[in-house]
C-alpha cells in the first residue's frame, strides 16, 4: 500500500478523532531524522510490523521493528495540521551488495501506525492525556535479534531499540511483556518472571513448585523442582510415624 492508502486511513480517523479539523499526511524520503524545522515537532515509532522483499534474490523476511519518522504541524488558529512522514528502509542480509527494500505494510498494521500517531497529536498538539494501554502489544520479543547492520534508521543512529533513545524527540513502543529486541543474547528463561516467558502459556500457580510439565514449556531441569523431594520426605516420615505409633500400640494392647 503507497502514499495514497496512508492518507486516505489518516485523514478518515482523523476525522473521527477530531471532527471539523483539517489534517493532511505526506510522505517525504529525505526527511531530516536528526532535527525538524521551526514549528513541527517529532515523533518516532520503533516497533512497526511490515514484511520485505529483496529485490535482487526475492528472499522474502518479516520485521517488528520497522521505524517511522514522523514531523507535526498544528496552526490552532486554523485547526488545521499536517505530518509529514517517513518510513525506513531494510537490506537484505543474504545479498552481498543487498539495496534498501521499501516495506510492506498489512492493513492491520497501518491501522496500528495510524492510531498511535493520532495518540501522539493528541498528546503533543492537543495538550490531551491519553491512555496508550488499549494499544499495547508485544511486538519484538521472541522473534529473534534485529539486524542493526541492514537498517537504515539503525545506521542513521536514529534506531536505538531497547536499549536506548534520543531525547529529542517523542519516542514509543508498545509495552507489555518483557522486550529482549536490540540484542543477540537469548534472555535466560529462568530469569524471566511466568507470565513473561514466550515458549508457551503462563504457568498456573498449582503447578508452580512441582514436577507437573506444562505443555509447550521446556522441561525444567530437576534440581530446579525441590518441592517434590520435601513433600515426598514429609511423607516418609509421616507414614513412618503411624506405623511405629501402630506397633507400638499393638504391642501394648498384646503385652498388656
Amino acid at each position: 500500500m503507497g502514499e495514497a492508502a496512508w492518507r486516505q486511513l489518516f485523514r478518515q480517523r482523523m476525522r473521527e478523532a477530531k471532527p471539523g479539523h483539517a489534517w493532511s499526511l505526506a510522505t517525504e524520503e529525505r526527511l531530516d531524522a536528526r532535527s525538524s524545522p521551526a514549528g513541527w515537532r517529532k515523533a518516532v515509532q520503533e516497533h512497526a510490523r511490515a514484511s520485505f522483499t529483496c529485490s535482487q534474490c526475492c528472499h522474502t523476511w518479516s520485521s517488528h521493528q520497522v521505524v517511522i519518522l514522523f514531523h507535526v504541524s498544528w496552526e490552532r488558529a486554523l485547526r488545521q495540521g499536517q505530518v509529514r512522514m517517513r518510513i525506513f528502509r531494510q537490506e537484505c542480509h543474504r545479498c552481498r551488495s543487498p539495496q534498501k527494500e521499501e516495506p510492506q505494510f498489512a492493513r492491520e498494521d497501518m491501522e496500528s501506525v495510524v492510531q498511535h500517531l493520532i495518540l501522539d497529536i493528541r498528546e503533543r498538539c492537543y495538550r490531551e492525556r491519553v491512555q496508550r494501554s488499549v494499544l499495547s502489544e508485544v511486538v519484538c520479543e521472541g522473534r529473534g535479534p534485529h539486524r542493526s547492520e541492514s537498517c537504515e534508521a539503525c545506521q542513521m543512529g536514529l534506531h536505538k531499540g531497547c536499549l536506548g533513545k534520543p531525547g529529542d524527540a517523542l519516542h514509543h513502543g508498545k509495552s507489555g511483556r518483557a522486550q529482549y529486541c536490540g540484542s543477540s543474547q537469548t534472555p535466560n528463561y529462568f530469569s524471566i518472571p511466568y507470565w513473561h516467558r514466550d515458549e508457551g502459556p503462563p504457568v498456573p500457580n498449582s503447578w508452580r513448585g512441582s514436577c507437573i510439565q506444562p505443555a509447550g514449556l521446556p522441561a525444567v531441569p530437576t534440581f530446579s523442582c525441590p518441592g517434590c523431594t520435601c513433600r515426598s520426605f514429609c511423607l516418609l516420615i509421616f507414614v513412618a510415624c503411624i506405623v511405629l505409633g501402630l506397633v507400638g500400640y499393638w504391642e501394648g494392647w498384646f503385652w498388656g
